[in-house]
């Protein structure tokens, strides 16, 4: 049966406004991203590392609170008004494009001669994979690999309800736990464009001048 031309016009609009939709929610082609240094994804909190991260090219930068613990929050600026609104509490639960969290680790360290991670119960890192196991958290991805030269360890789990984390652990940064924590908080609709630019993110970590 052959499709009159006009419908064909009609079926084809379709189609395109639908991808245009998807594009714009986050769905289709992938963000562009921009380079920054170590200094700058920590909001110069920390002691410099020669590494370099990638980003979203819109997101911005805003640190929390007044100690380092506080970290450093990458996203759009209407996001991180959002998580912002109430500095103490940090409400990530209606998100648009997710935020990215860097910032020193309190509870993970990283033995500065194995590049070990433990959760400060001597444990290693089978400790933490058992501690997250035991939450109920469905792994993923669980990864040790090295990145731009540090030591990392790299986490993804569903938590059902709760969503997805996502959580990479970069090891001998030379500050206090010598560990520094990356989160992507997800939007409060997911997709699948949030697993790519958590995999840009992961990817983009490298050595001061690498290409």
């Amino acid at each position: 049966m052959s499709i009159p031309p006009h419908a064909l016009a009609l079926l084809l609009a379709t189609l395109l406004l639908g991808a245009a939709e998807q594009s714009a929610a986050g769905g289709g082609a992938e963000r562009p991203f921009r380079t920054i240094s170590y200094s700058e994804m920590v909001c110069g909190r920390m002691p410099p590392v020669p590494v370099t991260f990638s980003v979203p090219a819109d997101y911005v930068s805003r640190a929390v609170g007044q100690t380092v613990e506080g970290g450093c929050l990458w996203g759009t600026k209407d996001d991180l008004d959002r998580v912002t609104a109430v500095p103490e509490q940090g409400d990530f639960s209606e998100l648009r494009r997710g935020v990215v969290r860097a910032r020193v680790s309190t509870n993970v360290v990283c033995n500065p001669a194995t590049g070990v991670f433990d959760a400060m119960d001597g444990a290693g890192e089978a400790g933490i994979r058992r501690e997250m196991q035991q939450t109920g958290a469905k792994l993923l991805t669980w990864k040790k690999e090295t990145l731009g030269g540090l030591p990392a360890l790299q986490i993804v789990a569903d938590l059902g309800p709760a969503g997805r984390v996502y959580m990479l652990y970069l090891g001998n940064t030379g500050f206090s736990s010598n560990t520094l924590l990356v989160n992507y908080y997800q939007p409060k609709k997911r997709t699948a464009a949030d697993d790519q630019v958590w995999t840009r993110l992961v990817a983009g970590v490298r050595k001061s001048g690498e290409p």
